[in-house]
């Protein structure tokens, strides 16, 4: 049996075009791989080296073949066996196929082929019946990798159906020379050009649905990330920059037509309890709840956006009549007032709500959005869970605020803050024990301003924590020169804002005030109210026993005003409580004063002294004397003096007070 090694030449030569492009073509697409070209050199030598040994088996039963024929077809056909084991692991790379289950079916296309046509065995048709496996093998890679890119069909059907039809055209050739021997050479040409010509054709086909998946796949990547960038992550909503976009489309149709529009600026209530409380996951998790209300309540063409942390937007693209926006408004609080569950637990918050009306509260989007936002706060003002439209007076409050803002940010380094002193009266010994420091700010303009009238606007901005701190030092400091003055051992008391008491490091601004001055910690006290006190229990007494490790007084301020219980009140490490004012206001009203003489019975129970606040009438001064109280302070003694009218004070008068 001989073989047509002229034509075999000749073919694989041809053949060896296709599977030239067809490599370059998968190592190409593979490229971003850094490890492919390490396992395509190993594969490579591995196709070489066997497609090497299974030809040289060959030779032997090729009859007086001229060497350098033979020699060229072992050179051809190992240049393809390595170049297909490359474009192989280029396929394997580009469409994340299973090699192992692509190689075991092709091979076992072939294989099937090969027993059921091959009339006899012998060296020669086993050498090439194992190439022609090999090949197979490879080409059911590259088959598996087209139909996966090519199809929508699962891998096992695509394998089968893409496999049979390559290992089928590549698998019959070779053993087509072993059943028919005597075949003319100009097969052998003709099907090495269509070998070459199918797995080209099978490499260009990959390549082009690759390159427009590839495009398919950028068009999506940008429109995910325009998606991104006019979208609210968390909740999905449209974000500021696609709000003001509508908003100002809206705005030019409105201008158009002549209709009115309105923006609703919305704020939830409290927000900051509930992450404080549950965790900045509960309070997502109410952020998208609420989104989702406020998307059911609008209509189509409007839209709700989030603008960031707890605030919400709504345009409301058209509207007839001023009340239509109220009503919208309305139906929007009943809407967020409904109680959340969350992590198991039922929450209830509510929303204030500002509006702002096109064209009467301005006509570009910036201006609708600022007024929209300025009514909001008049409507946390009004008591929260309401809604207010916009004013013109609303806009010179807010600059007014805004430069009281800018003035205080200037207040401490321009020493216009001053503490001034009240007396703290000793019941039982008729003498001042104490004072308390309160801070007030000595304007250029506005003159002397209280806390009420800044304090707010400290807290809401951050500068209530140094402010805060410079209070307690310039306490600490004054106490101590009064104590080597006046020869008066004098207790400071100073109130604690929310936001400084849980200022991180307060227990080592605390320490280094006091040891500053010289002062011993025992003649500081620190206030802080009884609502902040129980908005985090937990977190309030690990707090105030950091403070109480220190030395200094604690005290419960504004107490009757919140809702402690014994069981809590008992957990916290203070000295005393402060009766807040309003109860001392009506104290001899049987209701009020048997408010009053409970708590003052309570805390003696509890080893605390009672400071009762806003002492003003004699009539009050004998209730709390006869109900042991302890402390006293108010009008009725002194109003709270600048440092040198106490000077004074107490010169005259030395500590003694009368409360006979």
């Amino acid at each position: 049996m001989s073989l047509p090694y002229d034509g075999l030449v000749w073919g694989e030569a041809l053949r060896l075009v296709g599977v030239t492009l067809a490599a370059a073509l998968f190592v190409t697409m593979a490229r971003d791989d850094r490890s492919h070209s390490v396992r395509s050199l190993v594969v490579s030598a591995s196709a070489l080296f066997t497609s090497s040994v299974l030809l040289l088996c060959a030779w032997s039963f090729a009859g007086e073949v001229p060497r350098w024929t033979l020699t060229t077809f072992v050179a051809l056909a190992a240049a393809g066996a390595a170049l297909r084991a490359s474009y192989a692991v280029g396929g394997i790379r580009v469409a994340a196929v299973d090699h192992r289950q692509a190689a075991t079916i092709g091979g076992g296309v072939a294989l099937a082929l090969i027993a059921a046509l091959m009339p006899e065995w012998s060296p020669a048709s086993i050498a090439f019946a194992a190439m022609s496996i090999v090949e197979a093998m490879a080409l059911g890679v590259v088959a598996l990798a087209a139909a996966r890119i090519l199809s929508s069909w699962t891998p096992a059907r695509a394998a089968m159906s893409a496999t049979a039809f390559v290992a089928a055209g590549t698998a019959l050739v070779p053993i087509a020379g072993v059943v028919i021997p005597d075949i003319d050479a100009r097969f052998w040409i003709a099907a090495g050009a269509c070998r070459g010509v199918l797995e080209a054709g099978l490499a260009l086909t990959i390549a082009f649905h690759r390159s427009e998946l590839d495009r398919r796949r950028a068009l999506a990547a940008v429109a995910q990330a325009e998606e991104l960038a006019y979208h609210d992550l968390l909740t999905g909503l449209p974000n500021r920059a696609l709000f003001f976009d509508r908003l100002n489309v809206a705005l030019a149709h409105a201008a158009r037509h002549k209709h009115k529009l309105a923006v609703l600026f919305l704020d939830l209530d409290r927000f900051k309890n509930v992450n404080d409380s549950l965790g900045h996951s509960a309070g997502d998790e109410m952020i998208r709840e609420a989104a989702l209300r406020l998307n059911r309540c609008m209509r189509h063409e409007d839209t709700v956006a989030r603008f960031g942390g707890d605030e919400f937007i709504l345009l409301l693209r058209i509207v007839g009549r001023v009340e239509d926006a109220g009503r919208v408004a309305q139906k929007v609080l009943e809407t967020v007032a409904q109680p959340y569950t969350i992590g198991g637990r039922e929450i209830i918050t509510t929303a204030s709500v500002g509006i702002a009306l096109y064209p009467v509260d301005g006509i570009d989007a910036e201006t609708l959005v600022r007024n929209a936002d300025s009514a909001m706060y008049r409507a946390k003002e009004a008591g929260r869970d309401v809604c207010r439209f916009y004013a013109p007076a609303m806009n010179a409050n807010a600059l007014e605020e805004l430069e009281l803002e800018s003035d205080l940010r200037r207040a401490l380094d321009r020493k216009q803050l001053a503490l001034h002193y009240q007396p703290l009266i000793d019941v039982v010994k008729g003498k001042i024990y104490g004072l308390e420091a309160l801070l007030r700010w000595e304007h250029p303009k506005l003159g002397l301003l209280t806390p009420d009238r800044f304090i707010p606007l400290a807290e809401s901005t951050g500068l209530i924590v140094p402010i805060g701190n410079w209070v307690i030092r310039e306490a600490c400091r004054q106490i101590k020169e009064w104590h080597r003055m006046l020869g008066l051992d004098l207790v400071v008391a100073v109130n604690l804002s929310p936001r400084q008491f849980e200022q991180a490091d307060l227990p080592g601004q605390v320490r280094a005030a006091f040891e500053a001055a010289g002062l011993r910690p025992r003649y500081l006290e620190l206030e802080i109210t009884e609502s902040h006190a129980m908005a985090d229990v937990a977190k309030s007494i690990r707090i105030l026993r950091e403070l109480k490790v220190l030395g200094v007084r604690l005290a419960i301020d504004d107490f009757g005003t919140g809702y402690s219980s014994l069981s809590y009140l008992k957990q916290f490490p203070v000295d005393t409580l402060k009766l807040d004012r309003s109860f001392v206001r009506e104290i001899t009203v049987p209701e009020d004063g048997a408010i009053a003489r409970g708590i003052i019975a309570m805390a003696h129970s509890l080893s605390l002294r009672v400071l009762a606040e806003g002492v003003e009438t004699l009539g009050q001064l004998e209730f709390l004397k006869q109900n042991a109280c302890d402390r006293l302070q108010g009008y009725l003694f002194s109003r709270p003096l600048p440092a040198p009218a106490f000077e004074k004070f107490a010169v005259h008068r030395g500590n003694e007070m009368r409360v006979a």
